[in-house]
């Protein structure tokens, strides 16, 4: 029999203690991400927020 808990969900302690890191990971991946897109796509916002049809949208 193993000395180690397991929760009602069928993770063990151990695995939940480990799986804190990779969602902090991710999470610092994805704000990465969002800059890389954000930085890549930029050119191409520019004239197209400057469009007459954007002008009187957001009017």
């Amino acid at each position: 029999m193993s000395a180690e808990v397991e929760t009602s969900e069928g993770i063990d302690e151990s695995e939940k203690k480990n799986s804190v890191a990779p969602e902090k990971e991710n999470h610092t991946r994805m704000a990465d991400l969002s800059e890389l897109l954000k930085e890549g796509t930029k050119e191409a916002h520019d004239p197209a927020e400057n469009t007459q049809f954007v002008k009187d949208f957001l009017k």
